[in-house]
């Protein structure tokens, strides 16, 4: 991610942990910044494998909720004291910059409740390929919020989106069918956790 970010004449540095008390407290991935367009990314990367199937896309669908409560808990902090931690790690004032949340993840983003939630928050998702495209258009982060989500917009409505079928086994919790699933909405993690609350219910019921 650093090569290609500098390969466009871009700083870039490593992230590193935060902290204001024992409680308050995180960690951002890595920091992009741009001094043409007065533009600095805040990036949290999840390196996950491409989600094939109910366990994967649970697994993807956790790890951006954590990347996503990771921007919040920073986000949530008073201005002083993020310019402060910035300062530390860029060596340099920024309070002038305009500060864009970013995801990061090669092996793809989420269902639709991540998209969701991420646009909500105004957070960015990329991949690299995605950030190669950007370059290839544009040369600087002017507007890089916008820009991304007209990018993803035109992106998406060039693909025919398709329906696939999800196939759920809950076999490691209990002994039951494979249940198949075709919601697209449909919050996996949530059904898994119904599924197994439902089943000891039953038991109880029928005990």
């Amino acid at each position: 991610m650093r090569a290609i970010f500098e390969s466009y004449s871009l700083s870039f540095y490593e992230g590193r942990k935060w902290e204001i008390s024992k409680k308050i407290k995180g960690e951002i991935d890595a920091i992009v910044v741009c001094t043409v367009s007065k533009t600095l990314l805040i990036i949290q990367t999840k390196t996950v494998i491409a989600a094939s199937n109910y366990r994967t896309v649970s697994n993807l669908q956790s790890n951006m909720y954590v990347a996503i409560e990771q921007i919040q808990r920073f986000n949530d902090l008073e201005p002083n004291k993020k310019n402060q931690i910035l300062k530390e790690i860029i060596g340099e004032d920024i309070s002038n910059y305009n500060i864009v949340n970013c995801v990061n993840s090669d092996g793809g983003i989420g269902t639709a409740l991540i998209w969701d939630k991420l646009y909500s928050l105004n957070i960015v998702p990329f991949n690299m390929a995605v950030i190669v495209k950007y370059f290839n258009e544009h040369k600087d982060l002017f507007d890089f919020k916008t820009r991304m989500y007209l990018m993803i917009e035109e992106l998406t409505k060039s693909v025919k989106p398709e329906l696939r079928q999800c196939e759920i086994n809950f076999d490691e919790y209990f002994d039951a069918l494979t249940i198949f699933h075709d919601d697209v909405l449909a919050d996996y993690d949530a059904l898994a956790k119904d599924a197994i609350n439902f089943h000891k219910k039953m038991s109880e019921v029928l005990i």
